[in-house]
């Protein structure tokens, strides 16, 4: 088991409390007492989680409540301030009149699922049946299944502190569905120590069969095979993570990738499938076109995906702003570049074509023969990325057996749309992947599939999010750039290849509302990249 999960973060945190004095209740005295409650180190976290990266924090969240168990009293303390932070103050009343060496037993536990935890009068809490069986995978979900617990003394009744120690640990998973899975189906994900089941969620399956599943289950040692089942409708397969046992420390988090029989897809990257040759390459497309963000006048630049597929600059900051040596005169984002050869001395920036020099020279320019591309745009977002040749370009729009049928047409390759129709309304190139099936309904209309159509296929932003969920591919009219000049944003598009054609120039995919071609471009031309990564 220890091979196949590793920590992630354990979390501190210091919380403080404090009571207010109220009347005395049933004859009995009331005590006020401040307590300030900490975690201990390596202990996990409560309340509410937050996520950023690698590190889950901890804080408390409205409505949460602190027991302090004495004397056969359940007294409950509530939350009045802090809530959103690591430091709360609760108040509320504990009956009796403790000595300084009366133990108090406190708990602090989320009263937004109160059914989960019962704690008796006399300190014992249990969960109540099936509460770890019934989560939805969410870190909300995971957080309504802890409980804290500590003792402390009463001392003098002031300044009293206690260290809280879990009882749960928490699992993230992040899942592939299984073959016959698709976006949007129901799902289950549960773990089991031997025959017993531990912890359960069940949740819609997320786009590309992808989601990210947290478990939260009793910390504690269990042996026999450990398993993890991914159950949707016929679908029911099992990943045997260890056939002797599990340690799970309380208050820990441990992660782990699975894929119960889909490739993992790659992060950033669409789950459709496309064929770019006769061999039967495959590749999957990035999630948005390359943008180039920089803060400090290209100084430094940072590379991503465009957040959405639709999403391009057009004739926005930094994209009008370009120098001619791979700055800009203005912060901001580039998503159209030129094309650089492999003779051009040009490094940083210029070399991935921020520039709007027009010179062409082998050596002080874009390059002038025919040749490779300098630095492939794949090189500044990490390993397996890269751009597509004019051949694989072309096989995968005018060649391919896609083995998809789109409302009646097979082997669909594409069709000229405007999507988001009841938003912005994008135009565009829809890409469609191997092995799909998209029906009439699934579209406002449909122009031609496999040929030209004046923008002809109209999808409203819901319609677009199911394709997407399919693995379509949609290529925004994202204009052109010589210089820092603009033209036909939102009426062209234009995508480089990685292929030189005559000197001075390179191939690029040009589509307009109705024509769809192949050209060799001059290299300073400004064009949208679109990365892919070959399917292992």
């Amino acid at each position: 088991m220890k091979n196949r999960i590793f920590l992630v973060a354990a979390i501190l945190g210091l919380l403080a409390t404090a009571c207010k004095k109220e009347n005395p209740q049933n004859d009995l005295a009331v005590t006020p007492i401040t307590i300030s409650a900490s975690y201990g180190i390596n202990d996990g976290a409560k309340v509410s989680y937050t996520e950023d990266g690698n590190t889950i924090t901890a804080t408390w969240d409205t409505g949460d409540q602190l027991y302090v168990v004495y004397n056969g009293h359940l007294n409950t303390l509530t939350l009045t301030e802090g809530a959103g932070t690591t430091t709360a103050t609760f108040t509320g009343t504990v009956i009796g009149t403790p000595t300084a060496m009366s133990v108090l037993i406190c708990y602090v536990r989320d009263t937004n699922n109160p059914s989960a935890v019962e704690v008796s009068a006399t300190g014992e809490y249990t969960y109540t049946s099936g509460v770890f069986l019934a989560q939805d995978g969410t870190l909300a979900s995971a957080a309504k299944c802890n409980l804290f617990y500590g003792t402390t003394t009463y001392g003098n009744g002031s300044n009293i502190s206690c260290t809280f120690t879990p009882n749960t640990s928490m699992m993230k998973f992040t899942v592939i569905a299984p073959d016959g899975v698709s976006a949007g189906d129901a799902a289950t994900l549960t773990y089991k120590s031997g025959t017993t089941e531990l912890a359960k969620a069940i949740f819609t399956v997320g786009a590309n069969g992808r989601n990210t599943i947290y478990l939260t289950v009793p910390a504690g040692e269990y042996t026999g095979v450990q398993t993890l089942v991914y159950h949707s409708g016929e679908a029911n397969v099992t990943e045997t993570l260890s056939d002797t046992q599990a340690c799970f420390a309380a208050g820990q988090t441990y992660s782990e990738i699975f894929s119960f029989g889909n490739p993992i897809i790659p992060e950033g990257a669409i789950g459709g499938k496309f064929t770019i040759n006769s061999s039967g390459d495959q590749v999957y497309f990035s999630q948005g076109n390359l943008q180039a963000t920089t803060t400090d006048l290209g100084e430094n630049w940072s590379w991503a995906f465009a957040t959405n597929q639709w999403d391009y600059v057009g004739n926005a900051v930094a994209n009008n702003s370009i120098n001619g040596n791979g700055t800009v005169s203005a912060n901001g984002t580039v998503d159209l570049f030129g094309w650089v050869g492999a003779s051009s001395n040009w490094t940083g920036a210029a070399q991935y074509g921020i520039s709007n020099s027009g010179n062409t020279g082998s050596y002080d320019g874009y390059g002038m023969w025919t040749e490779a591309l300098k630095s492939d745009w794949g090189n500044t977002i990490g390993s397996g990325w890269r751009t597509l040749t004019s051949d694989e370009w072309d096989y995968l729009i005018n060649s391919r057996s896609s083995g998809s049928t789109v409302n009646g047409t097979s082997d669909a390759r594409y069709t000229h749309a405007t999507i988001n129709t009841d938003g912005t309304g994008v135009n565009g190139l829809i890409l469609f992947p191997d092995g799909v099936n998209i029906s009439g309904g699934e579209a406002i209309s449909w122009g031609n599939v496999n040929g030209s159509s004046n923008w002809g296929t109209k999808c409203t932003t819901a319609q677009w999010t199911a394709l997407a969920a399919k693995g379509c591919v949609f290529l925004p009219a994202a204009g052109m750039r010589y210089g820092i000049s603009f033209s036909d944003v939102h009426i062209k598009g234009n995508y480089w290849s990685s292929s030189s054609s005559a000197p001075e120039r390179a191939n690029v995919l040009i589509f307009l509302a109705s024509q769809l071609r192949w050209e060799g471009y001059y290299r300073y031309y400004g064009s949208s990249v679109r990365l892919v990564r070959n399917v292992e």
